[in-house]
């Protein structure tokens, strides 16, 4: 579109420029023949006319040519011309004796045909010549833009492709470029390339460490010996490892932890909610000894769990519970606690652990407004087996009489080894206690296998104080208790009484002695 701009401009300029010059050439002509013309003229001679004209007509851009004079003469030469004919060039003819003094004409036609043709040759060849040297000189921008800038930057381009991201290979400057641009654009993309190769590094690093990271991680959640579990608001497990899932096997029905609460594992769920929710609510974590729900009833796993909040990646807020299992140290606590409290001989509580039974028992029935009856059982032939059989026997004595009392009374009953053949019972929220202490009697007063083919036939006599009405105190209650155990005694035994005050009672140690000699 340039080069056509510029050949119309040219062509037209150059069109122009060949008019100017064949009007230029028909001034010179005039200015060759005006001398000749001008003495024609004043002398109106013919002849010299006639050879000024002729010699005008012979020049090709000259069709015809006429010399006149200002005294009639009119000389003419070449083709034919009329005062109408257009394109005339008029030119006067100066008296050559007398300056100023016009002595006649020279009119000349103008072969336009020629000139034109001429003009329009001379501006084609005027275009052809631009043209062919706009097309040299694009061609020979083409072929510096292709070999200086180009063919470097496409082979820039191919070097680009192959290098990986991130690897040590740079770009190498192609020869002559390093002072120019493209040695500046080489300098930048390997600066570029060398930046890339740092921050791919760098993520590969933070990458490989962030792997080894999550394997560790990875092999502690699942390698683990606790349970692990990480659990919503609602109280589904998301994850959870490996030995959560061997702790949770006997409460679990589905092999998925998914697709059961969390706090639906335990005996007491309501407890492992109130956890959960304490844990929402603060930042602080929680523990608690939590026991399972077990398909089995003789078997008790306890577990110690760890609760407290923490954010995932998106920002919620979820509970992790890491659990221990901690049956066997339960177990061991159990026993322990077992073999302080009890009597090993018979299972029950011993005196120092009864004691703090019955302090828990009397503060409930102060709070509640209820009754408890002591009942003091003594057996009333112990001694005389135990002396005749041997101690062996008077061991199985006492301990098949704890199990037919324990057999007679509620789970909740306090029941204590409180001396040496002496029991003593505890019954709460009791309305009727004489029917205890006949059904008590009743078992009592069985035979017992003493081995060996031996039965024997031990009995009890049983006394019974009220709270709160025969007193406040665990010391007044055990020796009104007493006090009617050993008037049981003194009546032929085998029998139960309830305190009654009489007149004359005796302080506990009195009664305690009176009742040894008995006994």
């Amino acid at each position: 579109m340039l080069t056509a701009c510029f050949s119309f401009y040219f062509y037209d300029r150059t069109y122009r420029e060949q008019l100017h010059s064949a009007n230029q050439q028909l001034q010179q002509l005039f200015n060759t023949v005006e001398s000749s013309a001008a003495v024609a003229a004043y002398l109106d001679n013919d002849e010299i006319a006639l050879e000024v004209a002729r010699g005008l007509s012979s020049n090709d851009i000259v069709s015809g040519a006429i010399v006149t004079s200002v005294t009639g003469m009119e000389v003419r030469g070449g083709s034919a011309i009329e005062s109408t004919t257009p394109d005339l060039k008029t030119y006067t003819l100066d008296s050559p004796f007398m300056s100023g003094e016009i002595v006649g004409n020279i009119t000349m036609l103008p072969n336009q045909a020629l000139i034109k043709t001429a003009a329009r040759d001379a501006a084609w060849r005027h275009v052809l010549i631009v043209s062919m040297q706009s097309l040299a000189l694009v061609i020979l921008a083409i072929i510096l833009v292709h070999r200086n800038l180009s063919a470097p930057i496409k082979k820039l381009a191919g070097q680009l492709h192959l290098i990986p991201p991130g690897s040590m290979e740079r770009l190498e400057c192609p020869k002559g470029h390093a002072q120019d641009e493209i040695g500046l654009l080489v300098k930048d993309a390997n600066t570029l390339l060398t930046a890339t190769q740092n921050t791919l590094d760098g993520e590969r690093r933070l990458r490989e460490y962030a792997e080894s990271l999550e394997r560790q991680f990875r092999l502690i959640f699942e390698k683990a010996s606790c349970g692990i579990a990480l659990v919503n608001a609602e109280g589904r497990i998301l994850m959870y490892n490996p030995s959560l899932v061997e702790m949770l096997s006997d409460a679990s029905t589905s092999p998925d932890m998914r697709s059961t609460p969390f706090h639906s594992f335990f005996e007491n769920p309501d407890q492992v909610r109130a956890l959960l929710q304490t844990a929402y609510q603060t930042n602080s974590p929680v523990t608690s000894d939590l026991q399972l729900h077990t398909k089995s009833a003789d078997q008790s796993r306890w577990l110690n769990s760890l609760i407290s909040k923490v954010t995932d990646d998106e920002g919620d807020m979820i509970v992790e519970c890491i659990l221990y299992d901690i049956s066997e140290r339960t177990a061991r606590e159990k026993r322990t606690q077992f073999e302080a409290e009890r009597d090993p001989l018979t299972g029950l509580y011993n005196r120092r652990a009864g004691y703090r039974k019955i302090e828990s028992a009397l503060q409930h029935a102060k709070q509640t407004s209820s009754h408890c009856a002591f009942l003091l059982v003594d057996l009333d032939k112990f001694k005389p087996i135990n002396d005749q059989y041997g101690h062996d026997a008077g061991d199985l004595v006492l301990q098949t009489i704890s199990r037919r009392i324990n057999k007679h009374l509620r789970k909740e009953d306090i029941v204590i080894r409180w001396g040496g053949d002496e029991f003593l019972i505890i019954v709460e929220h009791v309305n009727q206690p004489k029917a205890i202490a006949e059904k008590l009697l009743a078992a009592l007063q069985k035979p017992i296998d003493l081995g060996n083919g031996n039965r024997d036939v031990v009995g009890a006599s049983i006394g019974i104080s009220l709270f709160p009405e025969h007193g406040q105190k665990i010391e007044d209650l055990v020796q009104r208790a007493d006090i009617a155990m050993y008037r049981v005694k003194e009546a032929g035994r085998n029998h139960f009484s309830i305190y009654e005050k009489r007149r004359g009672d005796e302080p506990i140690e009195n009664t305690a002695k009176h009742h040894n000699s008995l006994t």
